[in-house]
């Protein structure tokens, strides 16, 4: 993923935020939260309008690795920022709690 990534960016490629929800959505899947994480706040930082799915995708993410501390902030991040939940972004987080137990 990374080399992808890599490689899309010397060829002048600027990767667009689907491609980045699907790195993220895939970093998170093999439990490389802190590469996740980077990317996503690279993101942030950069400018790029960071929209419900890509919170939900980061939620999704931290909840199947059953960090749910982390997902709740992002949760209150997203809703700070004027982002309305949905139902894919309830349902990840309730897939959470229930990992957890809750």
């Amino acid at each position: 993923m990374s080399a992808l990534h890599h490689a899309m960016i010397a060829k002048n490629r600027r990767p667009d935020i689907f491609t980045y929800q699907e790195i993220i959505r895939e970093l998170c899947k093999r439990r490389m939260r802190h590469e996740g994480f980077r990317i996503f706040n690279d993101l942030k930082d950069r400018g790029y309008a960071l929209d419900r799915v890509m919170y939900t995708t980061m939620i999704h993410g931290l909840c199947k690795m059953k960090w749910i501390g982390e997902s709740q902030k992002f949760w209150f991040e997203m809703v700070h920022k004027g982002i309305v939940p949905n139902d894919y972004t309830y349902n990840a987080f309730i897939y959470g709690l229930c990992r957890i137990g809750n």
